[in-house]
């Protein structure tokens, strides 16, 4: 994977790109002692699940801990016959956007605050300028 491979999958551990799905139990299942029949709707949380990757593990993901080992406690994608057909190229894409973006070396000057997507905040002014 190396660094920006591992980089991109923990930024995914953190903000998924797919943060829940809805799904159709396939069979009668009991989980916590709670029956669900066939066909009952059921909400994955995503970033649920991957939180508590990191108590699991105790550690984000690093090139000591790949998630490849984590089964289907690691899916920002999907998991099973569902997962998203477009993750292997997004996954290139966004490690070729990275390597040309650390070229660059970028400095925000104000920032502001958002509440959505997950609290997250918004540069207001950036400078951009070319690695000498």
């Amino acid at each position: 994977h190396g660094q920006c491979g591992i980089f991109i999958k923990e930024v995914l551990r953190v903000k998924p790109s797919l943060p829940f799905v809805f799904r159709k139990v396939d069979k009668e299942v009991t989980i916590d002692g709670v029956t669900l029949p066939k066909g009952s709707p059921v909400f994955v949380s995503i970033i649920d699940r991957h939180s508590h990757l990191s108590e699991q593990f105790g550690r984000a993901i690093s090139l000591d801990n790949d998630p490849d080992s984590y089964g289907s406690d690691y899916m920002p994608w999907g998991v099973g016959n569902r997962v998203c057909p477009g993750q292997k190229y997004a996954e290139m894409a966004a490690m070729v956007w990275l390597m040309h973006l650390s070229r660059y070396e970028i400095k925000v000057h104000e920032r502001i605050e958002t509440v959505f997507p997950w609290n997250a905040w918004l540069p207001q002014r950036l400078t951009v300028s070319p690695r000498v």
